[in-house]
């Protein structure tokens, strides 16, 4: 078989996630002992599989692939590497119920998609991740607008004109702030506003 290997690294700010080179190289161990040839390789880097507006190149890349025939196995890590949608996952099983495609994956919990239960059990799984990662997305959301409206920051990078913290102002910086907003209000082009920024703030 001609073998495809999908990787994908989520983005994980506490970098707890393993890297795309273990990634590959545990999925193109796990290839060679199928005794399939490797002749492509699906990097979606720090994408999520999950929200609505994802974009996964690669995964899409990899699903024409199998439909072209380039490609007739894919091995990936583990199940949630592959899908985190159920309506990913079932365009995926499309293509394994109609023998255009066999999947494997390297961890513990590898689940035979060839059969009606590891497609059942792959279901059930995407489905409860589905799940997770919507309910995640709520408590984030619920949690950012609790904070906006008590007036506390939402993280990241200091605003500029407040301090680290968002709640003492920098007068100096507010200053300029206000500068700002008087030349929009006066209709001046937002580039020369910007790169008056710039040299102000440089």
């Amino acid at each position: 078989r001609r073998a495809g290997l999908y990787l994908r690294l989520s983005p994980r700010p506490d970098g707890n996630y393993i890297g795309m080179e273990d990634q590959e190289r545990r999925c193109a161990d796990r290839a060679t002992r199928e005794g399939w040839e490797i002749v492509d390789r699906f990097w979606d880097e720090a994408e999520t599989a999950y929200g609505i507006r994802r974009k996964r190149p690669e995964w899409r890349r990899m699903l024409a692939a199998i439909d072209s025939g380039a490609v007739d196995a894919i091995v990936a890590y583990d199940l949630d590497r592959v899908a985190r949608r159920v309506r990913d996952l079932e365009d995926l099983l499309d293509r394994v119920e109609s023998g255009r495609v066999v999947v494997r994956v390297v961890t513990a919990t590898e689940i035979d998609l060839s059969t009606a239960n590891g497609r059942f059990a792959a279901q059930i799984l995407v489905a409860m991740a589905q799940k997770s990662s919507a309910d995640t997305a709520r408590r984030v959301a619920h949690a950012a607008e609790s904070r906006a409206a008590a007036g506390r920051p939402h993280g990241g990078p200091r605003h500029y004109g407040y301090t680290a913290v968002g709640r003492g102002v920098i007068w100096e910086e507010a200053e300029v702030v206000r500068g700002m907003a008087a030349r929009v209000l006066r209709g001046v082009p937002l580039g020369r506003i910007a790169l008056l920024l710039r040299q102000l703030t440089s």
